[in-house]
């Protein structure tokens, strides 16, 4: 055992430090990193808790909301995000990731605060989608209303010559509302709410939609479903969960559908395992170019 712990140690060295901005929400955060933690099983073929890249989290949920900054012209965010950036470079990282897709709007301001690599989510996203479904030419959207309306997968999957279908202007409305809900921690679709739940969620989706009464009411993994099915009747093929908290409440194993499901924190948390297992290979003595 104290073999391979200093093995271990040794090793340390060379290994780059994986630092994410979270915060909105804070489970989406926590999911990209169990994410990370599964890409790091699989691509390093690990077999010890210290054999794991270290992972630094900034989950600061007081920063502004990235719908009301962007469509409402609300106060911004980006400082927040400047910030954080800089704590997790002091701390020790080394490949910063954000694990909110409206957040990318600021991608630019971000990469210029810090020296370290950032990846870009949504270009991964795009560069993943092109690379695996090679005949699929159309793709929906579930996002936030800020996320279309900065188009940013529409920008992204341009590049590759392939159309980001937006929802129908109330379903948009139905997907905010199912966001806001699973950040509320509604994920599990049991049937029926219970009346306090529907209060609840009422609530929350008065702020955010135009709902009228607490009977229209729906659980945010139904709205989900609903969209979805939209998009099926339109005879697309593949989906974008453009928002980082829908994975929390949908998946494939929660979907039988005819669409492909693409995950952009799955994906983001691969393409943040193979740049660090790049950085690391480059550290180590034996491959130093003279």
């Amino acid at each position: 055992m104290k073999e391979l712990q200093n093995q271990i140690n040794v090793a340390a060295a060379n290994r780059p430090v994986l630092a994410i901005i979270g915060g909105a929400g804070p489970d989406a955060a926590i999911d990209l990193q169990i994410k990370l933690s599964f890409m790091m099983k699989s691509k390093l073929d690990i077999n010890f808790d210290q054999e794991h890249y270290r992972v630094i989290i900034d989950n600061n949920s007081t920063l502004f909301n990235r719908d009301e900054a962007l469509l409402l012209n609300g106060p911004s965010p980006l400082s927040s995000y400047i910030d954080s950036a800089k704590k997790l470079e002091k701390m020790g990282g080394n490949i910063l990731m954000i694990s909110c897709n409206a957040a990318h709007t600021y991608f630019n301001d971000i990469r210029k605060s810090t020296t370290m690599k950032i990846i870009n989510m949504i270009e991964e996203t795009a560069s993943f989608f092109y690379e695996n479904y090679v005949n699929i030419k159309k793709v929906g959207l579930l996002s936030t209303s800020a996320t279309l309306n900065e188009a940013l997968y529409h920008k992204a999957f341009y590049k590759y010559k392939i159309e980001v279908v937006p929802p129908k202007v109330t379903q948009q409305e139905n997907i905010m509302q199912a966001i806001y809900g699973i950040k509320a921690g509604f994920i599990d679709d049991k049937q029926p709410l219970e009346d306090y739940e529907k209060s609840k969620l009422y609530n929350i989706y008065k702020y955010i939609s135009n709902i009228r009464s607490i009977e229209d009411v729906k659980h945010p993994k139904t709205l989900l479903l609903d969209a979805i099915k939209d998009f099926e009747k339109q005879g697309i093929e593949a989906i974008i969960l453009g928002c980082t908290e829908i994975p929390l409440a949908l998946s494939n194993k929660d979907y039988y559908g005819a669409c492909a499901l693409i995950d952009p924190t799955a994906i983001l948390a691969s393409a943040a395992i193979d740049y660090a297992i790049d950085i690391e290979t480059k550290r180590k003595p034996n491959n130093i170019q003279p």
